[in-house]
């Protein structure tokens, strides 16, 4: 409170309150009187709990009465909405309250001097925190709002700690090679720092020198932290799964802000080059260079961002010359000829976008909606925000509607029953039929009161067989009930109604003055016919589609706001640590720092993209735009080709027998992007297999899309 009356909330006041707490109560405890004050009721209170109690009693009701009462607006019914509910799935949310509670616990004991000590410590407040959830969210709140890289980092690198690495250490299955590596740069990079990277293979060293294919991961980590030993989980699951045939490397790349923009992209353009140069020789592979390297490119989250940001520096390197920018010439080697694309982008919720805003631009809105895959469907219905009774939830928090009522004009909604723990008491005893047909004739007349107890038996069990489940129909009376967008009542009939009934009222008025009331409600209803009409001709009546044109969608940043892994504030933390205090990128159009806005005509040029996502995930709208961009970038571009074919005919295809066909050509939708959105997840689940084990199947799911990218 002390804090509170000075004004200014402050860390060392609210220390001091609590140890000058502790330390009154304490003194008096130890050296004041043992009994009450003089005050007549509390003595006799105290000698009549002196009698009946023990002091172990004493103790545990005072725990029980100060739990009671913290609790008091729950036991009241008036505690305030939970905003997590229904937001996850279940096996996410008890995911989500173990790395909470981890995240509060290492965070809390960060200012530890010494190792041993704070490694200790973390894990004990953990587990104060998994009993404590709410505690755990509020602690972390205070931390997020004054982000810190030491904070990020050690909540993110819980992996460090050697308790954690024990515990996990049966999800890390073993193989044959797990070394780590460090290469020199190629000849003409601009940078001295050697490349690190971790190497991954379910063979022995013969085996590697004869693979040709190589998976290169980018691991994610906001861009500031993690290394390949905190995805050691997924990195050793793919190696193994994936065979002899192929390996695993993970870079270690430059975090910022020691290293900001554009270091770790120039970075992975020198492995990248360094690999193809040499065939793979400098890490083990292909020793007789007979074959080419393949790769397929990996990465998650902040990861991902650097990889397509690589993928963009190799088209630009391998156009035709033109005048570079500064941040192109930034090129750390150069090559002979131009270096291949990967094989395949394996993306896991990407982070391709900068450009942080609340509301998503009408062309994002055309992209989202051109979207015909059905997990795309239950984004669009999340962005349909009138159409719940919050304005922000993104979630379904509306009973479900009768199939009979019209979604623009609902009359009656199924809502299950609710049984009182009296009624449900009673149903089985003895009698309770004729019971229960009292209670619900209770209103009606006498000779109905005679008929209704003969058919008393019937009633109850209708009752019963609703109770047991099954829902009913209650006409939509309370506007707590209904969207938002049907409270609107400026094109609704019912305001002519009201009209009506408003100016039929008025018995005291002339003839002259309800003539003109009359032609005025005739008007009103003319140009609420004609708005209406117009509203249903663009979706916007009975019937209308989500989101039309004129509708406001949140972009999935700011509609997830209350994320457990990624809050507003980080996402912010990162921008600012990444981009560096010596650029200052336009973030919603410079394409290599935010892959999202690249242009139609280089993407066209993209290999075959793999992405998955949460439903969840604050980075969500990333995935689904960027997938559409891709489709219709690679859908123009081939019916560029075929228009180009049809406008020449048999001379051009002669005239170019020669050289190579356009592999668009041959290639559908589903060979050029491929989505997977996960209903009720959010962020980092390729992390969380010791804490949810259906990400086992998501990580096979990846490795099946390296293994079809390679065979393409």
């Amino acid at each position: 409170m002390l804090d509170q009356l000075a004004g200014r909330p402050s860390p060392s006041w609210r220390r001091s309150q609590v140890w000058l707490v502790l330390l009154f109560w304490v003194s008096r405890i130890v050296f004041g009187p043992s009994r009450p004050p003089k005050l007549p009721w509390l003595r006799r209170l105290h000698r009549a709990i002196e009698r009946r109690c023990s002091p172990w009693q004493i103790v545990l009701s005072t725990l029980t009465l100060l739990y009671a009462v913290r609790h008091g607006d729950v036991l009241l019914g008036l505690q305030a909405p939970e905003p997590l509910a229904r937001l996850y799935s279940r096996d996410y949310y008890r995911a989500t309250w173990i790395t909470t509670a981890l995240d509060a616990g290492f965070a809390t004991a960060m200012g530890i001097k010494w190792k041993w000590l704070r490694d200790v410590a973390s894990l004990a407040f953990s587990g104060y925190y998994l009993l404590f959830a709410n505690e755990a969210d509020e602690k972390l709140r205070k931390f997020r709002a004054f982000c810190t890289v030491e904070m990020l980092r050690v909540t993110w690198e819980k992996q460090s700690n050697p308790y954690v690495k024990f515990a996990t250490r049966p999800h890390r299955p073993p193989v044959g090679i797990q070394r780590k590596l460090f290469l020199a740069r190629p000849k003409g990079s601009r940078y001295s720092k050697p490349i690190t990277l971790h190497l991954y293979y379910a063979g022995t060293d013969a085996d590697l020198g004869s693979a040709h294919e190589l998976v290169m991961d980018i691991p994610g980590g906001g861009f500031i932290c993690m290394t390949p030993e905190h995805h050691a989980e997924r990195l050793l699951r793919w190696a193994k799964q994936l065979g002899p045939t192929k390996a695993v490397v993970s870079f270690n790349y430059g975090k910022a802000p020691e290293y900001p923009f554009p270091f770790a992209i120039d970075e992975m353009y020198d492995a990248y080059s360094l690999l193809h140069d040499t065939k793979g020789k400098c890490i083990g592979m292909n020793t007789s260079g007979d074959k080419d390297l393949e790769v397929v490119l990996t990465g998650d989250s902040a990861g991902a961002n650097i990889a397509t940001a690589m993928v963009i520096k190799l088209l630009e390197e391998s156009s035709t010359p033109k005048p570079s920018s500064s941040r192109a010439s930034s090129s750390s080697s150069s090559a002979s000829r131009p270096l291949p694309l990967p094989a395949g982008l394996i993306f896991a919720y990407p982070a391709l976008s900068f450009h942080f805003t609340s509301w998503m631009p009408s062309q994002d809105l055309r992209v989202l909606r051109s979207e015909s895959h059905p997990d795309v469907a239950n984004l669009l219905r999340q962005k349909d925000h009138l159409e719940h009774r919050s304005p922000l939830a993104v979630v379904e928090d509306l009973e479900r509607r009768s199939p009979s009522s019209e979604r623009g004009r609902p009359t009656v909604l199924r809502r299950r029953r609710t049984t009182s723990w009296g009624r449900g008491l009673v149903r089985n005893l003895p009698g309770s039929s004729s019971f229960s047909a009292i209670r619900e004739l209770g209103g009606t007349t006498a000779g109905e009161h005679a008929s209704g107890a003969a058919s008393g038996t019937g009633a109850a069990e209708e009752e019963g067989r609703v109770e047991d489940g099954e829902q009913e129909e209650v006409a939509v009376t309370d506007e707590r009930d209904m969207s938002l967008s049907e409270r609107v009542l400026w094109w609704d009939n019912g305001a002519s109604g009201a009209a009506s009934h408003l100016s039929s009222s008025r018995t005291s008025a002339t003839a002259a003055e309800l003539h003109e009331q009359k032609r005025l409600e005739g008007k009103v209803r003319e140009d609420e016919g004609k708005k209406e009409a117009e509203l249903e001709g663009k979706g916007e009546g009975k019937g209308r589609s989500a989101l039309a044109g004129t509708r406001l969608a949140m972009t999935s940043r700011t509609a997830f706001f209350n994320d457990r892994i990624i809050a507003p504030s980080m996402l912010r933390a990162m921008a600012l640590l990444y981009i560096g205090p010596r650029n200052a990128p336009d973030l919603h159009s410079d394409f290599h720092i935010s892959p999202i806005f690249t242009p139609s005509h280089m993407l066209a040029r993209f290999p075959p993209v793999y992405m998955s996502c949460g439903e969840r995930d604050p980075l969500v709208d990333d995935t689904v735009i960027f997938a559409g961009k891709l489709r219709e970038a690679k859908e123009a571009r081939k019916l560029e080709l075929l228009a180009r074919e049809s406008r020449h005919g048999a001379g051009l295809r002669m005239s170019s027998s020669s050289s190579v066909r356009d592999p668009i050509l041959d290639e559908d939708e589903d060979d050029w992007v491929r989505t997977s959105i996960i209903a009720g997840w959010s962020h980092g689940y390729l992390q969380m297999v010791s804490l949810l084990p259906a990400a086992d199947r998501v990580i096979a799911m990846h490795a099946d899309w390296i293994v079809e990218a390679f065979e393409r």
